[in-house]
């Protein structure tokens, strides 16, 4: 099944590729070319009856091909009228067309020329849109064609279509002409300027040749005129010497040269020496200068481990200021708590002390109230006699009043025993409370003299290594000054605004 129509291209005559040198007779040849190549018309086709029944019948295997694709894939199958098919036959040949690739739009916009139509020939059939459903789509060509149509010739329609189509085919074929113009003359102009700046590059370059070229001879002009002009006052002189009969004059002259020649001799020698010497005074100073440097890199590294050491020193310093102010800080609120602890032993003294006192006050009650005690158990034993004895009426009432003043006396003595029971209790706990606080003011004391020796013990070993590295350093500082002067008298000078820079600082820094 043809998928597109269109004109059968002409075969050009063989030509052969001329000797052309430049890029634009290449590209209008090769344009030429192509378009004699798309435009031409088939040769090869013969127009006789009898290829067209050979067409007919070809026409006729394909349809029927296409009929069975159709049956294979379930597509709806489409037979045009008979009428259509007697009047395709029956029709003048037209144009033949074959089947070719759809261009697409980017490669239609990219070559180089148009060719319209009626330029080569070619008048395109007359058919109606609703006898040819695939041009209803907006397209020319579809990829099935009609089952009874032939091969090579279309159903010829009403003029109105074919004229619509022969303008939008023009419109196109003139927006495509418009587009290559374009393309083209953009490549050409930056084809033309890639030309101009090749050749403003080369101009340049034969600009600096010539002014150096310029330069060049105009100074060798110049000495050769100077040279004209020493030549001439030298001729003139020897002329006159020669006319006024000086030769003594001119003999004086060649012995003076002669001599002046000695002495430039002797002088060359004598700068020669000197430059001799001059060079071995050099070299030897490039070695005293090899050598300082190696000093000068040890020196260095000497001083960026001193600075290192320093840096350490400092850490530790500051470690050891602030453990020195943590202790410092402990020592204080350990005396302050000290003085916290006295004040509390003092006070408890003085509640022992007025315990103490209270407790003997008590035992003297206590002594007091069993002498009591005692006397009033005899009365007791006593009244009981009494009541044991028979009595009369009369003596009732005074055994009365013994007896109630026996249970007042009891009671009495209930709440004395009870009074001193919780006074013994409250001089107990007072006791145990005391015995508490003696032990943990005997704690207090221990750790206050644990800080103390800790802080004793930690100023002497600081102060020890304070003393060794600030005497190493003073040495190893010495050592460096001293090779520094050595070698650079400058150095020396540097060195003591540095000590003295240091020891600015380390004043600053200690008080």
């Amino acid at each position: 099944m043809l998928d597109e129509m269109t004109m059968l291209p002409q075969r050009p005559p063989k030509r052969r590729w001329l000797n052309v040198d430049t890029y634009e007779e290449k590209t209008n040849l090769r344009v030429s070319k192509r378009e004699c190549l798309r435009g031409r018309f088939n040769r090869t086709m013969c127009r006789s009856a009898g290829r067209v029944r050979e067409g007919n019948v070809n026409s006729e295997q394909q349809c029927k091909r296409q009929l069975e694709f159709l049956k294979r894939r379930q597509l709806p199958v489409t037979t045009p009228p008979s009428s259509e098919v007697e009047e395709a036959n029956n029709c003048e040949p037209k144009p033949t067309l074959r089947s070719a690739k759809v261009q697409r739009p980017d490669a239609a916009m990219n070559r180089r020329s148009v060719v319209m139509s009626h330029d080569l020939g070619i008048t395109w059939p007359e058919f109606p849109v609703d006898k040819a459903p695939w041009l209803s789509k907006g397209t020319l060509y579809k990829s099935t064609q009609p089952p009874g149509l032939l091969g090579n010739q279309l159903p010829g329609g009403p003029a109105r279509s074919s004229g619509r189509l022969q303008h939008e085919t023009f419109k196109q074929d003139g927006t495509v002409r418009r587009d290559r113009g374009t393309q083209t003359s953009e490549d050409e102009a930056l084809r033309r300027e890639q030309a101009l700046k090749h050749k403003l590059s080369i101009l340049q370059q034969l600009m600096s040749s010539l002014l150096c070229s310029s330069d060049k001879l105009w100074t060798a002009r110049y000495n050769e005129d100077l040279m004209k002009c020493k030549i001439g006052s030298l001729e003139s002189q020897l002329q006159v010497c020669m006319q006024g009969g000086t030769k003594k004059g001119i003999i004086e002259m060649g012995e003076q040269k002669l001599r002046l020649e000695e002495k430039a001799k002797e002088s060359l020698k004598r700068v020669l020496m000197e430059k001799s010497a001059a060079e071995e005074k050099v070299q030897s100073l490039q070695r005293a200068q090899l050598a300082l440097q190696q000093e000068n890199s040890q020196l260095k590294d000497s001083y960026e481990k001193v600075k290192e050491s320093w840096a350490e020193l400092k850490s530790k310093h500051m470690q050891s200021v602030d453990q020195l102010h943590v202790l410092q800080s402990k020592l204080e609120r350990a005396e302050s708590r000290e003085v916290a602890l006295q004040a509390r032993m003092e006070g408890l003294q003085q509640d022992r002390d007025e315990l103490a006192s209270r407790i003997d006050v008590l035992e003297e009650d206590r002594h007091l109230k069993r002498e009591q005690l005692g006397t009033l158990t005899v009365t007791g034993t006593s009244v009981w006699n009494i009541n044991s004895q028979p009595f009369h009426t009369g003596d009732r009432f005074s055994m009365d009043q013994a007896g109630q003043g026996d249970t007042k006396l009891r009671h009495q003595l209930l709440e004395i025993e009870s009074k001193l029971g919780a006074k013994e209790t409250e001089c107990s706990e007072l006791r145990g409370e005391l015995g508490n606080l003696e032990d943990e003011y005997q704690s207090c004391q221990s750790k206050l003299r644990q800080c103390r020796e800790e802080l004793n013990r930690f100023q002497g070993r600081r102060s020890q290594t304070r003393r060794s590295k600030w005497i190493c350093l003073s040495v190893l500082l010495v050592v460096v000054a001293i090779a520094a002067s050595a070698f650079y008298p400058d150095l020396y000078e540097h060195m003591n605004l540095l000590f003295r820079l240091l020891e600015r600082r380390l004043n600053q820094y200690l008080n």
